[in-house]
């Protein structure tokens, strides 16, 4: 029988087998389960083109080469196969990546491709695909002092009825050598999130784990070949798709044909929140200058 610990994050309380030191102990009657096992095989479960991952509508199963496999049921329970030989960070890289994505998704969430500061009691998201720099913008601003509310795993409740909210996360941002050398961080001192890899989990203050955020603005970032730094309103069918284009894993929704829901999510999200196009160009757009520029038009406070 290994030890386990209670860990916090998302609302939910994490009954893990695995330490997890990205994420805050806390005590309580745990909603999900973290287990060290042997997996099922799922072979009746679809595949589609990805044939890393099974899955049905209530199971999950990854398979990361050489790191580990991920079972991952009815949003309650993960089950960690791992492989040798062991690369303990690597294992929560995608545990706490690709496997809570799932389970999330499991538990009725949209979940997005993108991280999130608060302001003023709101988050704003920034989104976009990888490399667009949304990590940097994120840690950026919470050196600033926006609190940091989810970095690379957004989880956002869409409840028809009521506004869209933002789940908090845990207080830790990933950034790759280059990005951490930028904001002048000591990466010697920090964790690695895997073996070998130059890009490492720096802690960002502290989350309040007991409230949801409603949501200011969704910003997409992209870059431009225009200098300096731009940002549009995303309007019409537009905003439903690029919240289906940034999805976390959409691969997973796609395997077990459950699209229709990723669509009404998109949607109503689309309905309640504004959405922006962040474009960034090859000078004058660095993250200390995008920063300024939120802050300078307001587009952090209660005006947006």
């Amino acid at each position: 029988m290994h030890k386990t610990k209670i860990y916090r994050a998302y609302g939910l309380m994490i009954e893990s087998e695995i330490e997890l030191p990205e994420l805050i102990e806390d005590q309580g009657i745990p909603d999900v389960t973290v287990r060290i096992g042997t997996v099922p095989e799922l072979s009746e479960a679809n595949t589609g083109k990805y044939q890393r991952i099974r899955a049905t509508k209530d199971e999950l199963l990854l398979t990361v080469e050489e790191v580990a496999q991920y079972y991952v049921e009815n949003g309650k329970s993960i089950v960690v196969c791992p492989i040798e030989p062991i690369d303990e960070s690597a294992i929560r890289l995608f545990l706490l990546g690709s496997a809570f994505g799932a389970l999330l998704q499991q538990r009725g969430y949209y979940v997005l491709h993108g991280s999130a500061v608060e302001s003023k009691g709101k988050a704003y998201v920034f989104s976009g695909q990888s490399g667009a720099g949304k990590s940097t913008l994120t840690a950026t601003l919470a050196m600033k002092g926006y609190p940091l509310i989810a970095d690379d795993v957004c989880a956002i409740d869409v409840r028809p009825g009521s506004p869209p909210t933002v789940l908090p996360g845990f207080p830790r941002i990933k950034l790759c050598k280059d990005a951490a050398e930028l904001l002048e961080k000591d990466c010697s001192a920090a964790l690695p999130v895997r073996a070998g890899f130059e890009k490492y989990n720096f802690p960002v203050g502290e989350i309040i784990q007991s409230q949801t955020y409603p949501i200011g603005g969704i910003f997409i970032l992209r870059k431009n070949e225009k200098d300096g730094v731009r940002i549009d309103p995303i309007t019409g069918l537009h905003r439903v798709r690029v919240l289906v284009r940034n999805t976390y894993r959409r691969q997973f929704i796609k395997i077990i044909r459950d699209e229709k829901k990723l669509l009404e999510q998109c949607a109503y999200i689309s309905s309640q929140v504004s959405l922006y196009r962040l474009s960034r160009g090859v000078t004058g757009s660095s993250p200390g200058e995008i920063a300024f520029y939120l802050e300078k038009n307001g587009w952090l406070g209660s005006s947006i």
